[in-house]
């Protein structure tokens, strides 16, 4: 089942005696003619920060407006941090991504903000996947809340340890593999497969998170944007050619070699 974003709507044509009949009749003026399109007065034009956010980041408010509590920031990103909240309403814990507007702008990375958003919310169905609940925006912020998942990361685990024993590099390949399996057939590239970006649930089972540099793409279909983590990039990627899901397979190839020999 497809996820893009893409598929057509379709409606049908309206006859131009139905098109007549819909038409919003002017309201008559102080001397009783009715105004014309033009002539009706304009709605108010939202600020270009926000408008270039919407549909897929609705206006709300920022975090104290929505009653959620900051407990601590959790880590640093390129657009901004991931913090611990706590609705108040609720005893449970969440982790939100808050992004900088202006910075996105910037960087030209609108349209990245989107996909993330958009495909880890659809994606965060997968066991393996940590589920994005809801997304939006407030003057200055892009918010995305997250599952609060607090057992750790495998680069964590892979400093402390080293080397994996074999039966458990299998294990973490074969769920990482049925991620990325996953997400192509969606038609999604990952492009960030590294060790950081895998964490645990309480029973010690992957939870793939951050997927700022994922990108809707069909099978088949190539891009060619230089992105990721140097150490795990395909050399495609790195020769600025075209390349396609194949790339994250490369990733995950050297994420085994990693586990298995305890150096990068």
């Amino acid at each position: 089942q497809k996820l893009s974003p893409d598929a057509p709507v379709f409606s049908k044509e309206k006859s131009m005696s139905q098109q007549r009949l819909n038409v919003k009749q002017g309201k008559p003026n102080k001397a009783g003619v009715k105004k014309h399109k033009h002539e009706q007065e304009e709605l108010p034009q939202l600020p270009p920060a926000e408008a270039a956010f919407l549909p897929d980041f609705p206006l709300r408010g920022d975090l104290e407006e929505l009653e959620f509590e900051v407990i601590d920031v959790i880590a640093k990103g390129a657009f901004g941090n991931v913090i611990k909240v706590q609705r108040e309403d609720q005893k449970r814990f969440y982790a939100m991504k808050v992004l900088d507007k202006e910075q996105i702008i910037q960087e030209g990375a609108i349209k990245q903000c989107k996909d993330e958003a958009a495909i880890q919310s659809v994606a965060g169905d997968h066991p393996f996947i940590v589920k994005a609940y809801e997304y939006w925006q407030s003057r200055r912020f892009l918010y995305i809340l997250l599952d609060y998942v607090p057992h750790g990361d495998m680069f964590t685990l892979w400093t402390f340890h080293g080397a994996f024993p074999e039966n458990l590099v299998r294990l973490y390949i074969a769920e990482i593999s049925l991620v990325i399996d996953y997400l192509h057939n969606a038609s999604v590239i990952y492009r960030d497969v590294k060790m950081e970006n895998i964490l645990f649930d309480p029973k010690g089972h992957i939870q793939m998170t951050d997927f700022g540099l994922a990108k809707w793409l069909q099978g088949g279909d190539q891009t060619r944007t230089v992105c990721g983590t140097l150490q795990y990039m395909a050399p495609e990627v790195l020769s600025v050619y075209p390349y396609g899901h194949a790339a994250d397979w490369w990733s995950v190839g050297i994420l085994m070699y990693a586990m298995l020999a305890g150096k990068v």
